[in-house]
């Protein structure tokens, strides 16, 4: 069974129970109903007699003191029955929508997890493999300079790879136990992004196009860590997700007292309603096991929190003509 399946086996059995336990409600309801029709028909059918026995004639019964008590007690008891029972459906069903919603939720975190294991066996995996097989061709065999080089620079590129995984799931851990806190600082916001932006393009300017649009001398208090963490998984972001030899453009101005930060790819864009979920924790789009892409499904969702944090927010457009634009808008 397909662990597809398995995770909704729980829904389907409460399912089934939920028919049961509303099957079961509807005919309780019509069994106490019967039984209070019953009790007022035996009880008026012996004070009937007991008003003949009494007046010798039973015409004017109806009209009696004794069967207007007995039909106000039953009537009474017809709107207690009506009202409980409206009451208890009321709250059964909302408790099987709640209970519905915690399963559909724990069902949908499991396979987000799930997703976030196996990319995490995916990222570890393919840089330690390319270590290893670097340093065992480095010391079996006598190469030259530029051979050696070259396999120290992809070493290098893969243990930055790592590094920045771990520093992503350290980060989300503390977020999790509510432990990160921000320690602002007055900087110059554009000379920190384009510090950030060479960093992050270095080990990519062979394969994309980097345009930037920086305004000079911004300066407002931010987070150096978090920003860092923030602008870095943006740029990575457009970076996997946009075909080689395309163009990723970065722009920072101020408006309106406001740090904005644009950040343009050309890769296939995502659609309108993956828009909201991607800033979720661990949430990707595709299936873990036929997506090309590399990832943890983290970045965003850290982006997303360090954006919060500063009171700012962050979302995306779409571009004019292929791709996404992100932007994140800061207030100063």
């Amino acid at each position: 069974m397909s662990s597809k399946n398995k995770s909704y086996r729980p829904l389907i059995i409460f399912y089934v129970l939920a028919i049961y336990v509303f099957a079961s409600f509807i005919w309780w309801s019509y069994l106490l109903w019967k039984d209070n029709q019953q009790s007022f028909e035996l009880r008026i059918s012996h004070e009937r007699e007991n008003y003949f026995r009494l007046n010798g004639d039973a015409t004017s019964f109806e009209r009696s003191e004794s069967f207007l008590k007995i039909q106000s007690k039953y009537n009474l008891q017809k709107f207690m029955i009506a009202g409980e029972g409206i009451v208890f459906l009321w709250l059964m069903l909302f408790g099987i929508y709640k209970l519905r919603k915690s399963i559909l939720k724990e069902a949908y975190l499991s396979r987000l997890q799930n997703n976030f294991l196996l990319s995490i066996t995916h990222e570890l995996k393919s840089p330690l493999a390319s270590i290893k097989l670097s340093i065992e061709t480095l010391k079996k065999r006598v190469l030259l300079e530029e051979k050696k080089d070259l396999l120290m620079s992809n070493s290098l590129h893969d243990v930055n790879r790592l590094e920045s995984l771990v520093n992503n799931i350290l980060f989300a851990t503390q977020i999790e136990s509510d432990s990160y806190v921000l320690n602002k600082e007055q900087l110059n916001f554009s000379v920190f992004v384009h510090q950030i932006c060479k960093h992050v393009s270095t080990n990519h300017e062979e394969h994309r196009n980097f345009i930037y649009h920086i305004q000079s001398d911004i300066f407002f208090e931010f987070d150096k860590m978090g920003m860092n963490s923030a602008i870095t998984n943006l740029l990575d972001n457009a970076i996997k997700y946009s075909p080689p030899d395309s163009t990723i453009e970065i722009k920072i101005f101020e408006i309106d007292r406001k740090v904005v930060i644009q950040i343009t790819d050309q890769g296939a864009g995502i659609e309108s309603d993956e828009r909201e979920k991607i800033f979720q924790r661990f949430y990707r789009i595709g299936n873990e096991e036929t997506r090309k892409t590399k990832g943890t499904g983290l970045g965003l969702y850290l982006t997303k929190y360090i954006v919060d944090k500063h009171g700012g927010r962050v979302h995306m457009e779409d571009h004019k003509l292929t791709g996404s634009v992100f932007i994140v808008e800061l207030p100063k």
